[in-house]
């Protein structure tokens, strides 16, 4: 299936077109420094905005997290926000919450404060992403099914599956980040990139991490990956480039 079969759609676009969708993502810790890291990246125009509220110190209130998501697209306006909470085991921060907790808190701000996506692990029991599931089809939430590895590349099979897994899991996008240990790895994962954006009807989002991984942040969306991460003030993973040298680079690689 090609890209322009798919679509993600938000306040009635379709947000998949002819080049990739930047992602910067927000990791301050404290409500005041999110919201000035907002304004600080919605200055530079990136196509979606990631909460990553696992850096937030008051994760387990509720509604102080419903308020700043609020706060958030307020100060954002049309760009759509991303509400992730990483898990330790796949590169995130300690939280006070355990995983059924995360569950009920990734409902509440799909149902109420109504984010445009949720991001949560395959990893994660089935039974909590077909809770999960089951209220976001309901919101209109987008929900993408993740999958992390900061240690090294799976094989080729192993990415393969994973991806036709999030698909089975009901995700509305299925994203693959893993840390490559030499070029090859990042061919590995351009490959498996390509074959699933094909094979499967599901958008796919996926990146190689550190230094070696760039590359797939430049030309990821020539193999099928339809987001790519950056930086606009501060990293959440290894690799991640400022989205203004992210731009140029995507326009010298002609993908614009």
């Amino acid at each position: 299936m090609s890209l322009q079969q798919k679509s993600i759609m938000i306040n009635g676009k379709n947000i998949i077109n002819e080049r990739p969708q930047i992602v910067v993502p927000i990791i301050s810790s404290q409500e005041e420094a999110i919201l000035k890291e907002c304004e600080q990246i919605v200055s530079k125009k990136p196509d979606l905005i990631e909460w990553r509220a696992d850096f937030f110190t008051d994760l387990a209130d509720v509604e102080k997290v419903k308020h700043i998501i609020g706060e958030l697209k307020l100060i954002a306006q049309e760009i759509p926000i991303i509400f992730t909470i990483r898990s330790v085991r796949e590169g995130g921060q300690e939280i006070s919450l355990d995983e059924d907790g995360v569950v009920r808190l990734l409902i509440s701000v799909s149902r109420d404060a109504k984010v445009d996506f949720v991001d949560f692990e395959l990893s994660n029991k089935a039974s909590n992403l077909q809770k999960l599931k089951e209220v976001t089809d309901q919101s209109g939430t987008q929900l993408i099914v993740s999958y992390h590895n900061f240690q090294q590349t799976p094989p080729k099979e192993f990415i393969t599956k994973t991806f036709a897994d999030m698909q089975k899991a009901g995700a509305n996008l299925a994203k693959l980040a893993a840390m490559p240990q030499s070029f090859s790895d990042v061919v590995t994962l351009l490959q498996c990139t390509e074959e699933a954006n094909q094979q499967l009807d599901v958008p796919i989002i996926s990146m190689s991490m550190g230094d070696i991984g760039v590359v797939s942040r430049v030309v990821g969306w020539q193999f099928g990956s339809v987001f790519t991460f950056a930086i606009g003030s501060q990293s959440s993973a290894p690799g991640q480039v400022p989205i203004e040298d992210l731009r140029q680079l995507i326009a010298k690689a002609k993908i614009s």
